[in-house]
């Protein structure tokens, strides 16, 4: 089964310390906590509080908001779990969705004993790799309709292609 131990590292690589971007749709972040987020555990939080969110703060968010709504440690291949929770870290929930199209499972958003089996059950880098190119479909679309995002595709794709399988 996956570990959510094994992504954070990966995450921390990507995401950094504080940024307060104006281009960024996200706001404010903290090792890529939003503001939005961050205001779930402290609904009156601040941008300097979100700066000085502690490790076990963003370990609790990792865990309840990402890896726990994708329901990863039940997912038996650590590879397509980390693609999981990495597009919902990145894109919100919409991301399970996409997931769950790509599954053949009712897109609902919410990651159950049918969605998990349809994961586990399905040839896993065959998954892994469908994951990755709807992602990177997605952030297509995202500049698309978004034209100001474009700065971060890079970026994004680097992200993602530096994703690789493991059986």
């Amino acid at each position: 089964m996956a570990n959510m131990e094994h992504y954070l590292p990966f995450l921390l690589k990507w995401e950094g310390g504080y940024t307060d971007d104006p281009s960024d749709h996200g706001g404010a972040t903290n090792r890529g906590v939003t503001l939005t987020t961050y205001r779930r555990l402290h609904p009156l939080a601040t941008k300097d509080q979100l700066q000085r969110m502690t490790d076990d703060e963003w370990k609790y968010i990792v865990e309840r908001f990402y890896w726990g709504r994708c329901e990863a440690n039940a997912i038996r291949n650590q590879s397509v779990a980390e693609m999981l929770v990495d597009w919902t870290w990145l894109s919100g929930p919409q991301a399970i969705r996409f997931a769950q199209t790509l599954l053949h499972v009712v897109p609902d958003g919410q990651v159950g004993s049918i969605t998990l089996q349809a994961i586990n059950a399905i040839n896993v880098p065959e998954l892994f790799e469908r994951l990755r190119i709807a992602r990177l479909r997605h952030f297509q679309r995202i500049v698309q309709r978004h034209p100001s995002q474009g700065r971060f595709i890079n970026g994004w794709r680097k992200r993602v292609n530096s994703m690789v399988f493991e059986a």
